[in-house]
């Protein structure tokens, strides 16, 4: 259906095109013809000027009225003409939308069975030297069966070092200095204050458990702490037993768990040739293990080195 404004167009001016009803439409004003209303079909709409508008839109009368019901449809049906966008696009069926720019996706609304569930933990192997001897403590979980470091899930408003301490204290009874894990300094006049690190930061399967009741990840953020000598009173309040062990026990003993069992033997030999003192002073404790962990790293490859290409 063409729209003919009531103003005629200079001569082999184009008018701009319209879209009445999803269509679009155009007339050329040179050579148009107009149709006189005595030879208009019966059907055809008579367009006047809308009294009282003066922004040149038009008003239909003479139309046939439009049964309801299908002016409903094709209410429906315009909507459905709207120009898809990436918000409303269709994806096919079974296939996930991809995930846009500002999409505030969390894991756990991930459908996708390849990704799972992943929380933030903290766990905390304690140290100790008596008599000249290095022990670790690790505390028994009913649960699992199995020793392993104390530690478990933060708590809102926590950091993960804060979790850290609480949960040694919770597990065991005993209060925790942690031993800050080896990091760059930060520039003079930098604002903020630095928190003490983790040694290690690894992920894991985990089973359900009180907080997730399906197979999940562990992002696991393991430190290592002094302990300080607890009370017999707190030591039985605390939730778990926690048991000291010497290396010649880590590596015989079957309740320990081998991820910890690892960690716990790579721990006791670096703490071979510590200084005096170290065991009530963590940060001399922090150096002195990332001094042993950095010839870790370098003695092996000089190794390698040394002994060429094979």
């Amino acid at each position: 259906m063409l729209v003919r404004s009531t103003r005629s167009p200079a001569r082999g001016q184009l008018v701009r095109p319209r879209r009445v009803h999803g269509r679009r439409v155009a007339a050329l004003a040179a050579g148009s013809r107009r149709t006189h209303p005595s030879t208009r079909p019966e059907h055809a709409p008579v367009h006047t000027q809308a009294p009282g508008r003066g922004d040149g839109r038009l008003t239909r009368e003479g139309t046939r009225q439009r049964d309801p019901a299908q002016r409903d449809r094709r209410t429906a049906v315009d909507a459905l003409e709207v120009p898809a966008t990436t918000s409303n696009r269709s994806a096919p069926p079974g296939a996930q939308r991809p995930r846009e720019r500002g999409d505030a996706v969390t894991d756990q609304q991930t459908t996708t069975p390849t990704r799972s569930v992943r929380e933030v933990t903290a766990s905390t192997f304690l140290l100790r030297r008596d008599a000249g001897q290095w022990f670790v403590g690790l505390i028994w979980h009913d649960r699992l069966g199995s020793h392993m470091p104390a530690g478990g899930h933060g708590e809102v408003g926590e950091g993960v070092h804060d979790a850290a301490v609480r949960e040694v204290l919770e597990e065991t009874g005993h209060r925790a200095r942690l031993v800050p894990g080896p990091t760059v300094p930060t520039p003079t006049g930098f604002p903020h204050r630095p928190v003490p690190a983790p040694w290690w930061i690894c992920e894991g399967g985990a089973s359900p458990d009180g907080h997730t009741s399906t197979p999940h990840t562990h992002v696991d953020h393991i430190y290592l702490a002094l302990a300080e000598t607890a009370s017999a009173a707190a030591e039985q309040q605390a939730d778990h037993q926690l048991t000291w062990f010497t290396r010649s026990r880590l590596t015989t003993d079957p309740t320990v768990s081998e991820d910890s069992r690892l960690l716990a033997l790579q721990l006791m030999s670096w703490l071979d040739g510590a200084p005096a003192g170290a065991e009530d002073d963590p940060e001399q404790l922090s150096a002195h293990l990332a001094h042993r962990a950095a010839l870790g790293l370098v003695l092996p490859a000089q190794q390698r080195q040394q002994e060429g290409p094979a």
